[in-house]
């Protein structure tokens, strides 16, 4: 319309002074006609339509009925059209939104039998067509693409072709082919937007064109607008009933006695055609026992064929990230929120904000009501049955495993046990089936009420950590079995008020972390460790209480001592700590005392003393006296300097003196 009365009025009357009968639909029309009967006829009657392509044509559902009566016209008789594109480029009208149809869903799903019956129903309808089977397949082939634009190009040119050298030639000749006549092409199995862009040029067609895609990515043209999306939904238990049936009975119901296993199979197919066809067809005539068996069978390995196509979808994924995500969600985070699912994996190293998003995009996964992770029930055996794969005699060997029973089997063999921030766990379970178990971390586990007695079956554990367990109250009484035990946590258990006296039998414990707690005072009984190696991190008391009533005796095969910040006063230290005669070192740092404890002249071994931050320290004279040979870290504000150090300025013993922070109150060292 928005041409009549100027290019196409001009037309019309030079085509009618040249003497030539010509048809115009606003002029030939009688008023009040039928106009579709009489403009219908009027191009059944004419030889040549021509036909003006102009902005507004796509726009105008008069001129796409038009159109369709001409083409159609076109097909059966030796009708001739002649396109003319005034003020537009040709692209514009050609590649309006329904020229391109994307099928997609996840493999198994029935998109490949829509496209054919599709193709079979129409192909006769256009000049040219040609279905494409397998793409992904033929285009991972030496040459495949090239080959794949071979079979496109005779097709459309019905054999009238010349040969291709490579793929961008391909691309312009299959470009040229299409574009000047109508065309039915189905693309089946497109993987990547390179092969829909080799198999069809630039996406130039001719009006009436019709381009069919198949894919199990839901992105794959997103970038492209001009096209229509259907996703293939599953089947329904009535419909997949019925089409089961067709392929183990030869009818549209099961036979008599069969009809509970029937139904126990459409459960298990979840409505994807291609499972219900296989295990049809390969129950078909098979006795009611074997259903049974293959059922039971079914619900620990899938079946092969239908694993192959479902596991394409899992070999396409772009990288190693994505596909540890997919194996990740599939064993163990289906049904989950999304958000928390993608905190916890987040923690793995992975990224899963972008990787959930393309595992959508293919048809793996998707996020259902409550945001919930949700996939097909065989894709997540699919998933499954890779990890199975990878041991499947050795189930220890497997990276992940989700069943109860098969973690059972594998605990005898477990060395390292890591619960960390279980914040629901309340207790722990019994560690009998643990026998093998070196380190035990339960960090951060804040309900954690109580450690099983069972943990001392654990005879070979080495490391035991209980940090920030702030709801603990007490530690079980059988840790004096765990002779090899050589590091114990216990720093940040807020609630914890008693140490077991069995503590003392840990005869291998070096390192005990204990920071921020308030115990209940221990015996000498209680101390019986002979040989803890190097270190002890302390107890940090309240103020109102000593370390004298809770540490009355140490192992005297101590080397490494530090009681950093507890708060301890001249007479805080019991006599006993003289008897650490294989102390070299000792931390005393941040605490309030005023003078060197008289224990300390007992160690005779003692080769670094740390005083850091002891503000109130008034003398170390009869320190230094005591030691000719040692390092000694003061902390202390620069008036406080002359006086500790009254006396020993000139003294010809002090080999170096580093004042270099004594001006700003910090640590200045003796060594001696």
């Amino acid at each position: 319309m928005d041409t009549r009365k100027t290019f196409t009025d001009h037309l019309y009357t030079a085509l009618v002074e040249a003497g030539l009968s010509v048809f115009r639909d606003n002029d030939e029309i009688e008023r009040g006609g039928n106009l579709k009967w009489e403009l219908d006829k009027a191009i059944k009657c004419s030889q040549i339509s021509i036909i003006v392509f102009s902005k507004d044509y796509a726009s105008s559902e008069w001129c796409l009925d038009e159109l369709v009566m001409i083409l159609d016209c076109k097909d059966t008789s030796q009708h001739t059209a002649f396109p003319v594109f005034y003020d537009v480029e040709p692209s514009e009208n050609m590649c309006v939104n329904d020229n391109i149809l994307v099928i997609y869903g996840m493999g198994g799903i029935g998109k490949t039998t829509i496209a054919k019956i599709a193709y079979n129903l129409n192909f006769h309808r256009f000049d040219s067509s040609s279905f494409v089977a397998n793409v992904k397949q033929h285009s991972e082939q030496f040459n495949g693409i090239l080959e794949l634009q071979n079979q496109v190009l005779s097709n459309i040119l019905k054999g009238e072709k010349g040969r291709l050298y490579n793929v961008h030639e391909g691309s312009i000749k299959i470009n040229q082919a299409i574009c000047s006549k109508r065309v039915l092409v189905v693309l089946d199995d497109v993987d990547k937007l390179d092969q829909f862009d080799a198999l069809l040029g630039t996406q130039v067609f001719y009006p009436g064109s019709k381009i069919i895609i198949t894919t199990r990515r839901e992105d794959l043209l997103r970038a492209h607008a001009a096209h229509t999306v259907h996703r293939v939904e599953i089947l329904g238990c009535d419909e997949s009933l019925e089409l089961l049936s067709w392929h183990a009975f030869g009818q549209d119901h099961p036979v008599d006695g069969y009809v509970e296993q029937s139904e126990r199979l459409v459960r298990h197919c979840n409505g994807l055609p291609l499972a219900l066809q296989v295990l049809g067809s390969s129950l078909q005539g098979k006795s009611k026992d074997i259903w049974v068996d293959a059922l039971s069978k079914l619900e620990e390995i899938p079946h092969t064929d239908i694993q192959k196509v479902l596991e394409i979808s899992y070999d396409t994924l772009q990288d190693d990230n994505d596909k540890n995500l997919f194996l990740h969600i599939a064993c163990f985070f289906i049904g989950e929120e999304k958000d928390d699912t993608v905190k916890i994996l987040k923690k793995c190293n992975l990224h899963p904000t972008v990787g959930i998003d393309s595992l959508i995009g293919r048809c793996l996964l998707t996020v259902e009501q409550g945001n919930k992770l949700m996939m097909h029930q065989l894709i997540q055996e699919m998933g499954k049955e890779i990890v199975r794969k990878e041991s499947p005699k050795e189930l220890g060997r497997r990276s992940r495993l989700w069943c109860h029973k098969d973690s059972f089997c594998c605990l005898g063999f477990l060395k390292t046990l890591d619960l960390s921030h279980s914040q629901r766990l309340a207790r722990t379970f019994n560690f009998s089936r643990l026998p093998n178990l070196e380190k035990l971390i339960l960090k951060g586990c804040v309900g954690l009420l109580e450690v099983c007695e069972s943990i001392g079956f654990l005879t070979g554990l080495e490391l035991l950590d209980l940090e920030d367990c702030t709801s603990l109250k007490k530690l079980p009484r059988n840790m004096g079995l765990l002779n090899f035990l050589q590091e114990l946590n216990i720093s940040g258990c807020s609630n914890l008020v008693d140490l077991p006296v069995e503590l003392g039998k840990m005869t291998s414990l070096s390192m005990l972390r204990a920071n921020n707690l308030s115990l209940k005072p221990l015996t000498s009984a209680t101390w019986e460790v002979k040989s803890w190696l190097t270190f002890f991190q302390p107890w940090v008391s309240k103020p109102e209480r000593s370390l004298q009533n809770i540490l009355v005796s140490l192992p005297n095969s101590l080397v490494d001592l530090s009681f950093r910040n507890c708060n301890l006063s001249d007479d805080s230290f019991p006599k006993s700590f003289g008897d650490l005669s294989s102390l070299r070192k000792l931390d005393l740092s941040n605490n309030p005392i005023c003078s060197l404890p008289d224990f300390i002249r007992s160690l005779n071994r003692l080769a670094c003393l740390d005083l850091d931050d002891c503000t109130r320290l008034q003398s170390i004279e009869e320190m230094i006296f005591r030691y000719p040979r040692g390092t000694i870290n003061c902390g202390f504000h620069y008036s406080g300097y002359s006086s500790v150090l009254k006396g020993f300025k000139d003294a010809n013993w002090i080999t170096d003196v580093d004042k270099t922070k004594a001006t700003t109150g910090h640590v200045f060292t003796l060594v001696l």
